[in-house]
This record gives C-alpha cells, sequence and structure tokens, in this order.
C-alpha cells in the first residue's frame, strides 16, 4: 500500500519511517449533494458530489522525547504548507493489483493529539488523527487518449484537424474540424475495449494543439464538446453551407472555401428581414438530437461596421426559437448565440422539417456581405481560446490548455509563454460514451482560410468515486 501527502517535490508518507498508520486506512465514498442534480433528467452524469473527509490516524515516535516532538514538528511543518501549495493525497490500496497511484487534491487538515506513551521498544510516541478534507474524486496517472478520425476505426495518438469540415468536390478531398476521443462502439468495426476512456466519472483533458500548417501562425482557437447525445454527428450537418441557399444573392466559384467549391453573397439590409435561409431536415434535426449549438459564422470577407446578425427557427411561419440581436466585430469568424436544435423536447424521430433563418442588419446602408457558411458548434462543452500577447501558434510550436493543472500556455522550444486566456468551462469527457471534439480557428492575420491544420494530442486522468 501507498499513503502519503505530496505537494510540489516533498512528500509526507504514512506508511514508511517514524510515522506509520495506527489504524487500517479506508477512504470515504462522498455523499451526493442532492442540490446539484438536474431533477428533469436525473443520471450519474449530473450528480455532484459533497467533499469527502478521511480520517488517518498515525502514531509519530522516536527513541527519545524530544526526537518525538521534532518528528511532530516535521508533520507540522509539512501540513502548514498546505495552506499555500497545491497537495494531493496519494493512494494505492494494498488490494490494488495495479502501480498506479491515485491521488486526490487535498482542501484542508485538521490534527488531533493524544497524549504520549512510552514503549520499550519502540521508544516514545503519540497518536495523531489527521482530519484530511479533499475532492470527492481520485485522480489516476495521466494518460494518452486514444483518438479517431472520421475515416477509419483505427486508435491513433494524434489527429490532425482542419479549420473546414465539407467534402471538397474540387479538391478531391475530405476536411473535418472534428475528432472522437476514444472509440465509438458499434459505429468501430474494431471496438476495442482498452482504448475506452477509462474511469467512472467526467474528467478534464490536457489539449495538445501544434501548429503544422507551414508559415502563417494561429491565433483564437474553438473548442467544443458532443458526447451527451450519445449520438456522434457524422459526415458534415453541423455546417450550414451558404450557396444554394435560400434568398442568396449569387454563388461564386473559389476552392479556397468551406465546401471546396462556391461561397454565397447575401444581403446585408437595413431592416430585419431574412439575409440567408437553409432548410433543417428531419434526419439532420434527428442527427442534432436536441442539444445545444453556438452559431459560428465564417465569413469570406469581414462584414461592416455596425452590422448585426441574429437567427431564428421557424416552422413554417411561428418562430419556435431565436438568438438575440449581437453586433458583430471585424473578424472572419462570428460567434453569433447558442440554440437548441431542434427547439423542443421529442423523441427526435420522424420530425418535420425547420428553417434556419439568418438576418443581417446595418442601419447605416445595405450592401452584399461573403458568408461562407456557418457553424454548429455542439455545447456539451465550449472553450474559447483567446491570444492576447505574443505572436499566436507559430509554424511547429503548440498552444497546450492543460486543463487538469489549470494552465494554458504556447511551447515554443521548450519554453513555456502565457499570451492565452481562455473563456468557457473545462472540456469534460465521458468514460465509455461518444466523446466528439470540435475546432475553429483563425490565423494571426484573421484571413479566411479553411485549409489551415493542427497536430491534436488529448491527455486525461482517469477519475473514480472511490478506490
Amino acid at each position: 500500500m501507498i499513503l502519503r501527502l505530496e505537494t510540489g517535490s516533498d512528500k509526507l508518507s504514512f506508511v514508511t519511517g517514524n510515522i506509520f498508520l495506527a489504524d487500517e486506512f479506508q477512504p470515504k465514498t462522498p455523499d451526493i449533494d442532492l442540490s446539484g442534480i438536474n431533477w428533469i433528467s436525473p443520471n450519474s452524469d449530473n450528480l455532484d458530489y459533497k467533499d469527502v473527509t478521511d480520517i488517518i490516524s498515525v502514531n509519530v515516535r522516536g527513541s527519545t522525547m524530544a526526537e518525538m516532538y521534532d518528528n511532530i514538528s516535521e508533520l507540522d511543518r509539512f501540513i502548514s504548507r498546505i495552506r499555500i501549495s497545491v497537495t494531493y493525497l496519494m493512494y494505492r490500496p494494498k488490494h490494488y493489483d495495479s502501480s498506479e497511484i491515485w491521488r486526490s487534491r487535498v482542501k484542508s487538515v485538521l490534527t488531533t493529539r493524544s497524549s504520549p506513551i512510552y514503549n520499550g521498544q519502540f521508544g516514545y510516541y503519540m497518536r495523531i488523527d489527521i482530519a484530511i478534507t479533499r475532492y470527492p474524486y481520485w485522480e489516476g496517472e495521466l494518460k494518452r487518449a486514444s483518438l479517431y478520425d472520421q475515416v477509419n476505426d483505427i486508435a491513433q495518438l494524434n489527429i490532425d484537424i482542419y479549420n473546414n469540415s465539407s467534402t471538397g468536390s474540387s479538391t478531391g478531398l475530405d476536411y473535418y474540424n472534428w475528432l472522437y476521443v476514444g472509440p465509438i462502439g458499434s459505429l468501430s468495426t474494431s471496438f476495442d475495449e482498452s482504448h475506452q476512456i477509462q474511469g467512472d466519472i467526467p474528467t478534464p483533458i490536457k489539449l495538445r494543439m501544434y501548429n503544422i500548417s507551414g508559415v502563417i501562425s494561429v491565433n483564437d482557437v474553438y473548442v467544443s464538446l458532443n458526447t451527451l447525445s450519445d449520438i456522434p454527428i457524422t459526415s458534415h450537418p453541423h455546417v450550414l453551407e451558404t450557396e444554394g441557399s435560400t434568398y442568396v444573392v449569387s454563388n461564386v466559384n473559389d476552392i479556397g472555401v468551406s465546401s471546396g467549391d462556391q461561397y454565397g453573397r447575401i444581403n446585408v439590409n437595413t431592416t430585419e428581414i431574412v439575409s440567408m435561409q437553409k432548410t433543417l431536415s428531419g434526419t439532420l434535426l434527428e442527427q442534432l438530437n436536441g442539444n445545444y449549438f453556438r452559431i459560428m459564422l465564417f465569413f469570406k470577407s469581414v462584414p461592416l461596421v455596425n452590422t448585426t446578425a441574429k437567427v431564428c427557427i421557424k416552422s413554417g411561419v411561428t418562430v419556435l426559437s431565436e438568438t438575440n440581436k449581437i453586433i458583430l466585430g471585424s473578424s472572419y469568424i462570428q460567434e453569433i448565440g447558442s440554440l437548441r436544435l431542434p427547439p423542443f423536447v421529442s423523441d427526435y424521430s420522424d420530425l418535420d422539417n425547420l428553417t434556419f433563418n439568418l438576418s443581417l442588419v446595418n442601419t447605416s446602408g445595405s450592401y452584399v456581405s461573403d458568408l461562407d457558411a456557418i457553424y454548429l458548434m455542439p455545447l456539451n462543452g465550449w472553450r474559447k481560446l483567446d491570444r492576447f500577447n505574443g505572436v499566436g501558434i507559430e509554424p511547429g510550436n503548440a498552444l497546450i490548455d492543460d486543463e487538469i493543472e489549470n494552465e494554458l500556455y504556447i511551447l515554443s522550444g521548450g519554453v513555456k509563454r502565457f499570451d492565452y486566456t481562455s473563456y468557457g468551462d473545462k472540456i469534460m469527457i465521458y468514460p465509455h460514451r461518444i466523446n466528439q471534439l470540435f475546432f475553429m480557428f483563425n490565423d494571426l492575420i484573421d484571413t479566411h482560410n479553411p485549409y489551415e491544420n493542427l497536430k491534436i494530442y488529448v491527455d486525461y486522468r482517469p477519475r473514480k468515486i472511490t478506490l
């Protein structure tokens, strides 16, 4: 058995030396915090657990009374550092047949002492009960997640993703801005349990994104997750191409766009009328499965100042849901709010078609805008990695979003540069579920380039409620 406290490189063992267990240690199982349950659809994914307080009873000994108190002082000094340093309780049960050591982050420690006792064989010793309040889960050792692309079901350590998701008929190639973390069960013909995300509960990831696109530095990065629907978004239904849409002024041939063929020119009006309309088929809605999506506009040319955007979902002429009106910035990628698709509770089968209606308005005057595509980014997890300093992710360098250790930095030649900040919660991947990561990003000069790509690695620590 291994049982110790660790803070940085310092360790305090409870099973060797002059501080040793007085009673057998058995970690507690956390209680469920009932206030955290989503009672509309309660399941194991939305349960919150209360912090745990374990009691570790130790004897601190010394050949003399003075030596015993010196050893107690060593214990006190270590515990005092917990207030200012990240500390973990490290544990491997004696019945484990694995060498893996698990950790649980410590929040506070209290000690209760008894009177010293003399024993002729061991000298002097004192029983101390150590009450350790910790997080309600254990984390295993860092593991590399098996990644799967969209073409085959072979587990890979890394996958290249593009700032694009389409079948490029002009280029003859398919491009994807998403990947699977772990296998996808029955969708995988060579399903291998060993490649599953391990653990019992959702866990954050360490995401490594290497710029392999050539000479242009990557700027901001958007990351989102699809998992709770248990339905993968296959092919490209999360991309609504502008060309061919209702109300489009014209389609422009261009192989350097999302579809690999064309983009659309649409009217920006002085009043709120529809600039572009797409049909959301019943088949598409079934695959979107009632998930929430962040709506991303991918422009071919940046919109003019004071342009606003709004989306509404209609059944015939009836508005089912809509976003707020958003003022657009001077960027090729714009996020304009979130909607549930389809916007109602259902079994999501045999659905009628709905329409997706985009209105672009500029009260200063109408004009024609070049809009390449609209991306629907699933919101089971959402994160924007925003550059505030430096030169972005240079070719050959990586942006590391370590959501396990709460670090976000550029890795350049082994040196960390803290040039980014993040918006949104951590991306939490789920054991034995479909975990589908989506990406969008722009380059440092913020041009429209759907063929930029990043090499993606995903690491994680499996989490368990009890050991």
